[in-house]
């Protein structure tokens, strides 16, 4: 979008903003949510792999909340920041209840657990903030195609 300073850069307008949803807890919104932020991301102009990764980390970090607390409501945030895109998580749990680090992918015959490893593999830093019974988790991927 052109700026009538020229000491302005041209910033897309979604970047400047985030991407905010709260789900209800139910399966179906492990794919409403993934949907909602492709489409956002899409719409700030991110890069078709850049959209895949972060799609796939909100489906993950979705997917562990609604396993957690099958029905208890999570928020999923998004927002670019330089050349980072930053997904936030918060949902009902506690830092305890996580897998310690490193998050690695169970043997091949364990149907489940892949989530967060899923996770730690597609983003530059996962960091978790927790307190009581709310949990964070907070994943920052390059925008740079990789």
């Amino acid at each position: 979008m052109p700026h009538d300073d020229a000491s302005t850069p041209d910033v897309h307008p979604l970047r400047t903003q985030r991407f905010e949803k709260t789900c209800d807890g139910a399966p179906k919104s492990i794919g409403e949510v993934r949907r909602a932020a492709s489409v956002w991301l899409g719409g700030a102009g991110l890069e078709e792999s850049v959209r895949q990764r972060a799609s796939l980390v909100v489906s993950e970090l979705a997917a562990n909340a609604v396993e957690a607390a099958p029905g208890a409501p999570f928020r999923v945030s998004i927002r670019i920041i330089g050349a980072d895109v930053e997904i936030a998580l918060t949902s009902r749990g506690r830092v305890d209840q996580l897998p310690p680090r490193p998050w690695e992918a169970p043997s091949a015959s364990t149907p489940r657990g892949r989530g967060l490893a899923i996770v730690a593999s597609l983003a530059r830093r996962v960091g978790l903030d927790g307190g009581g019974d709310t949990l964070t988790i907070t994943a920052t991927l390059d925008t740079a195609d990789t």
